[in-house]
Formats: C-alpha cells, structure tokens, sequence
C-alpha cells in the first residue's frame, strides 16, 4: 500500500474516522486518476466515479444529446445507450466484478465514440460509491450520490448545480464553495460537525437531519426557506440571516433557549424534544396548520415560559401549536381558557 494511504490512515485514526472508509476513498482517488491519464485527450467532460459494488446494479443519466455511453475501468467503451431525446432517462449498468474500480460517463452523439454534448444530470444513488469526481461537468444541474460509502466531495467544477442529494454517507466536512447555483441540498445522516453556508447564497431547501452539529448559524443562507436540524447535539442555533426562512424543524436536540428574531418569515415551528426553558417568537405569525401545526412540547417549559412564548406572538389566522410534556403544560391550559391565546388552536399534546 502507498505511503500516502497508510499516512491517511493513520491520521484517520488518530482523529477518530474509520480508517478503512478513508483508505477505499483514497484507493478510489487513484483508481480515478489511472483511469483519467489513461483516457488522456479524451478526458474533457468526463465523470469519474470508484465503486466497491459486488453485483451488477444501474444507475441514471441525462444529457443534451440523448446518448451516453459507460466508461469502462480498462477504457473501454460501453454499449451506446439512450434514445436520442435530451433530458430523458438514460440508465446504464455497471457490471458485477467484487473489485474496486472506476469508471466514467460521457454524453456522445448517435453512433459515436468520443464525447459530445453534455451530462445535465445524475443519479448514483445505492452504488457503494467511494469517490466520485465531477470537474468540468459546467452543465450538471441535478446530482444524486446517496446512500454511498463517501467520505469526501468536491464541487469543484459544479457551477450549475441546483440540486445535490448526499444523505446517507460518511461525510465529516461539507464546502459550498463554488455551488453558487445549488437550491436544494440534503446532507443528513452524515457526520457532520460543522456547517458553514458560504457560497451558497441560491440555497432555499436544506436537511442537515442525523448529524453531529453542535452549532448552527444561518450567516450567508440568505434564500433560505426551509431548514431541517433534527436529531444533532445543538446546544446553540443563530438565526442571523435567515429573513426568508418559513419552515424550521430543529427537534430532538439540546436547545435550552430559543429566539425567533430574525426570522420574519417564519410560519412553521418544530421544536420538541429539547431542553428549552424559554422561547421567544416576537411578532411572529405561525399561521402553519396542516399535521397538527408547529410544535413546542416536550421541552422544560413553565407556566411563565409558555405565557411569555404566546405574549410574544402576532395574532394569528390559522396557526396551531402543540405545547403539551412542558412541565407548565397543564396550568397553560387554563390559562389559556381565560386570557389572550393570539387566536391559535392550542394542542396539549
């Protein structure tokens, strides 16, 4: 094994990562590099990507022309697939072989054996993926590597990307940078530590569900509109910049205050599962009602937490609020059968 690897397992280990994970990514790299020195004057716009896959499996892509073909790990060329119409369907398969290998993809004409046209879209989804390389695909507007083996990606190249799914990986960094078209971005269940959104400043859509994040700080997501952080360990969450956020699902972490200013858009609140023992939302107007509405239970709220949480509120139209497993959640309720309740449907629940 090259030094190189065994240096990068080590440090691995002594950082707590799996060292196994970043040795098969760093093989994957190589395998990758091999295979694009190989194809050599054909390598423009080409994507590369390592698998581990025992068994043959298949995956989808689009392209302006309507055809692609497989690079095959020797270089060999693939079966010609697709049917001549752009943005459809392609799906190619990869061959059962029990070996780490790479390969590539390349959009090509009808009958043709060297790229032309351009790869807009991919999905690589469950193909024990390793390492997956896309520079130069300017085009690729939508990208699909979940439930994969990854531990690293790069966006080098992705400059027209609007949609990326990761989720279900190894992830333990996660950069932006150069992604100033991405939209929609899902990075949970990784093992992520820390989140930053620079460069991301298109970002409308974002899950950060299932990770290790202690902090989170909504600095340069200023797009955003909808914000999923359940199950991490966020002991502190910043809304700065985070004006068009209408949908924050924040449950199941370590949150023992929380302040709602900043987010003047915001109609849907979940919450639950905290510590919180206060809760601000002044002047908000959480009109969200569908599936029980927002959620603010299960916290370690008082009777005064609550009734300042309400006092802060603008009048609502249609908002509903679940506030029930707060330890003043039963004095609430009365509470709220005699004064101002802003016009919410309360759920002691």
């Amino acid at each position: 094994m090259p030094n190189l690897i065994l240096s990068a397992a080590m440090d691995s280990f002594l950082a707590g990562e799996d060292p196994a994970t970043v040795v098969m990514s760093l093989a994957g790299d190589r395998l990758i590099a091999s295979l694009a020195a190989v194809r050599g004057a054909s390598n423009a716009g080409t994507c590369y990507f390592a698998t581990t896959r025992a068994t043959s499996g298949t995956f989808t892509v689009k392209t302006s022309t309507g055809y692609a073909r497989l690079v095959n790990p020797d270089n060999t060329l693939g079966a010609q697939v697709g049917t001549g119409v752009a943005g459809n369907n392609i799906t190619l398969t990869i061959l059962a072989s029990g070996l780490h290998r790479a390969y590539g993809i390349i959009s090509v004409t009808n009958g043709g054996t060297t790229r032309s046209g351009d790869i807009t879209a991919i999905n690589l989804s469950s193909n024990q993926l390793t390492t997956f390389s896309g520079t130069g695909l300017s085009a690729l507007t939508s990208l699909g590597l979940d439930s994969n083996q990854l531990t690293t990606f790069s966006s080098a190249g992705l400059s027209a990307l609007t949609t990326l799914y990761l989720y279900n990986n190894q992830l333990t960094t996660f950069s932006g940078t150069g992604l100033s078209s991405l939209t929609n971005l899902n990075l949970g269940s990784n093992q992520l530590t820390t989140f930053s959104g620079t460069g991301l400043s298109a970002l409308t859509t974002l899950y950060l569900y299932n990770n290790q994040l202690t902090t989170f700080s909504g600095t340069g997501l200023s797009s955003l509109t909808s914000l999923t952080l359940d199950n991490n360990q966020l002991t502190t969450f910043s809304s700065t910049g985070l004006s068009s956020l209408t949908a924050l699902e924040i449950p199941n972490n370590q949150l023992t205050t929380f302040s709602g200013t900043g987010l003047s858009a915001l109609t849907k609140l979940y919450i639950e599962n905290n510590n919180l023992t206060s809760i601000l939302a002044t002047g908000l107007n959480l009109s969200f009602s569908s599936v029980g509405g927002s959620d603010i239970g299960d916290n370690d709220l008082s009777l005064e937490a609550l009734q300042a949480f309400v006092n802060s509120l603008a009048v609502t139209t249609t908002g509903r609020i679940k506030y029930g497993g707060n330890p003043g959640s039963t004095a609430f309720a009365a509470w709220l059968t005699t004064e101002n309740d802003k016009d919410y449907i309360w759920t002691n629940v």
